[in-house]
């Protein structure tokens, strides 16, 4: 799994979600270079990603390294903040104080406003996904933080409010192999 490179929004500090979808940086462009020039010794056979505009551009990039056709996954875009898309973390904790200390302590109970309700629609859409993959094709799937902290927590068999501790910056590769999990 690889956490798309650094976006504008990244550098803003500015929640994403699906509707502030920005491009890559410079940096995020290396970033995702990088990520492709490490897995050329990997054989991957296929990439699956997020359609947002900085997973497409971190996916596309990656691919032209592979000389592989990347496949967009609705199901792999980045949670639906809501009215959170476009503010900062200080912002957010200026109107929702209590939704935002939800968030950082239990992630499960948070509906997001105007967005998605974080367990029963994010985590179940990429559980579900996740569990009808063909896990024997050595596979990139190029994403966001969120997404992929549900897939680690789920596979450790976690609970959602841990998602906190597996931490995925711009341009991680976490790799899987028989559930195991590292940072490449």
């Amino acid at each position: 799994m690889v956490r798309h490179g650094q976006s504008v929004a990244n550098i803003e500090h500015k929640y994403q979600g699906q509707s502030y979808d920005t491009d890559l940086t410079e940096l995020g462009k290396t970033q995702a270079l990088d990520v492709g020039n490490k897995l050329q010794t990997r054989d991957i056979k296929i990439i699956y990603s997020s359609p947002l505009k900085r997973a497409q551009q971190t996916a596309d990039i990656i691919a032209t390294k592979l000389s592989l056709k990347v496949f967009s996954e609705d199901l792999l875009k980045e949670t639906d903040h809501g009215d959170w898309c476009y503010l900062t973390d200080e912002q957010i904790k200026t109107k929702w104080p209590e939704m935002y200390e939800m968030w950082q302590t239990s992630p499960s109970q948070v509906i997001f406003p105007n967005g998605e309700d974080f367990q029963n629609q994010t985590a179940k859409r990429v559980v579900d996904w996740w569990q009808a993959l063909d896990k024997n094709k050595n596979t990139v799937i190029v994403s966001h933080e969120n997404i992929m902290q549900i897939i680690i927590t789920f596979i450790l068999g976690q609970s959602l409010d841990h998602i906190w501790e597996h931490r995925v910056k711009n341009g991680d590769v976490i790799c899987l192999d028989s559930d195991n999990i590292e940072i490449c």
